[in-house]
């Protein structure tokens, strides 16, 4: 008995594993960024990760890019002259900074009013029932 169920466990678990594929990478974007500079030190000076492939800016003009694979971080496209650092940068905990940066602010927390307003005609009527009730307490002992 116990040698047929486990038989028929092991035939289910050979005929799963022969249907399990690998599976491909996927294109969701990673954690790559823009490099600090080009090849010749010019500065970064704008981004675009909306984009994807996404856009790397260096120097004063918008017309000097470089495009990097949002899924492998590989030079895609140079509008640098020749200038463009082979692959972007990955970084995970820089990428998630930038994308909080991007993000839509949240709203405000609402204010939390106080528990009670004072009343002091409320706490004047407290006491005096306060004293009342000593008062019957006592009279009873």
């Amino acid at each position: 008995m116990h040698f047929s169920t486990i038989s028929a466990v092991l035939g289910t678990l050979m005929v799963l594993g022969t249907t399990v594929q690998a599976q491909e990478p996927s294109n969701t974007p990673g954690c790559w960024v823009c490099p600090a500079e080009d090849r010749v030190n010019y500065p970064l000076t704008n981004t675009n990760y909306d984009a994807s492939p996404f856009v790397c800016i260096y120097g004063d003009d918008d017309i000097f890019n470089c495009s990097f694979s949002s899924s492998t971080g590989v030079l895609v496209e140079d509008n640098n002259l020749g200038l463009c650092p082979a692959a972007a940068i990955e970084n995970c905990s820089e990428r998630r900074a930038i994308m909080r940066r991007r993000a839509l602010p949240h709203a405000p927390a609402a204010p939390v009013p106080a528990a009670r307003e004072v009343k002091p005609g409320l706490m004047h009527t407290r006491t005096r029932l306060g004293e009342s009730k000593k008062r019957l307490h006592n009279h009873f002992d």
